[in-house]
């Protein structure tokens, strides 16, 4: 998936452990890896979304996970809870707190 400005991608992979990795599109070097998080969930990633401003990706994997994209750090819901996403393909999350 690739962000709101087109400078980074991220892709999801699962092997009985899911994770999340993350690159820098760069003209001269085509794509070069920034990240690769830790184990995220036991099960297939089957949504990502990222915010408007690409500060924040969102996971779903059963449950829903964040990432900050400056910090390559998990963010807890609370953080990111009043956040613009740029899509909303996640069906766990704030939301849609509520409706589950």
């Amino acid at each position: 998936m690739v962000s709101p400005d087109s400078t980074m991608i991220c892709f999801g992979a699962h092997g009985g452990r899911s994770f999340v990795e993350l690159g820098k599109v760069d003209a001269s070097m085509g794509l070069k890896r920034l990240s690769k998080s830790a184990n995220i969930g036991s099960t297939a990633i089957t949504q990502m979304d990222w915010s408007l401003d690409g500060n924040f990706l969102a996971v779903n994997c059963g449950e829903p996970a964040y990432f900050n994209m400056g910090s390559k750090a998990r963010e807890t819901p609370s953080t990111i809870k009043n956040t613009e996403w740029k899509s909303r393909t996640c069906i766990f999350g704030w939301g849609v707190q509520g409706i589950w």
